[in-house]
Parts: C-alpha cells; structure tokens; sequence
C-alpha cells in the first residue's frame, strides 16, 4: 500500500466527524427556526371568553369576547346585545385590559350612537369586566359589571 492512500484513510473519519457536526448543527438550527419554545408566551387573555351580562331592565345576554394581540394593542370582537362588534383602542397594560365598541340605537325616527366602554382586570382563569355605555337619547347609563370566562 502505497503512503498516499493511508493518509486518504486516515482522514476518513475527520470528515465523517465534521460531517455529523454539521448536520447536528443544522438540525439544531432548523428545531430553533421551527420551534415556538424560546419565544415569548402568548398572554393569557388572548382567545375567546364567554359571559352572561345582566343590562338595565333585568335583560340577561350571553356575550362572547375574543382578544388578539400585537404587542399591547388589542384586537378582536365582543358582542353587546347578542351582536358581534369591533373592538376599538383595544389596550392591554399588564393585567388590565381596555377597548371600547359603538352600537346604534333608534328611538322612534332617531337613530343615536352608543359607545360602550370596557376596562377589565385579568385573573389567571377569568375577566372582571365593567362596561359603561353613553350616547344615545339617555347620556350615560349606569355601569354594568361582569365576568367573564375563557370559552372551552
């Protein structure tokens, strides 16, 4: 055997270490690329939440709410009356969340505009909402208040 083939042998295994080196690496890197695990977790309001609302009058409605969020500015639905409505100037500032929705309201040929306003205080498994509503023919309305729950 000549010299010139043992130091082609004895290279060998170098480039098969190298080699699995680099795909170890590479799988690594695709994993960190693909994984959710080293981003930030997602906050616990986001989702859809559910609540049974008691308006003035004694109505009783199942509201649903869902949240989503960029950053602290908070997107999303919330029902008022049954009614799916955006949220607008949806915040969320560590465990305090606000937004508010507008609605119409006709009292025989008028028609007003409504804007309910909601501030919520986030616990681990539910919301503490209170809603004030103004506008319209009556001004400002008492405060409701509620709780909502996330929805299975």
């Amino acid at each position: 055997m000549s010299r010139g083939s043992l130091t082609e042998q004895s290279g060998s295994p170098q480039w098969l270490i190298s080699g699995a080196l680099f795909a170890v690496l590479f799988l690594v890197a695709a994993f960190l690329a693909t994984s959710r695990f080293w981003l930030p977790e997602e906050p616990p309001v986001v989702g859809v939440w559910r609540a049974s609302v008691t308006y003035d009058r004694g109505l009783v409605e199942n509201e649903r709410f869902e949240f989503r969020l960029t950053g602290s500015d908070m997107t999303g639905h919330a029902s008022y009356l049954g009614v799916r409505r955006a949220i607008e100037n949806g915040r969320l500032e560590g465990d305090r969340l606000s937004f508010h929705t507008r609605s119409r309201e006709r009292v025989g040929i008028e028609q007003y505009e409504l804007r309910h306003a909601y501030v919520g205080v986030v616990a681990s498994d539910s919301i503490r909402f209170t809603m004030e509503t103004s506008g319209g023919q009556a001004g400002v309305r008492e405060a409701v208040q509620f709780q909502a729950t996330r929805a299975e």
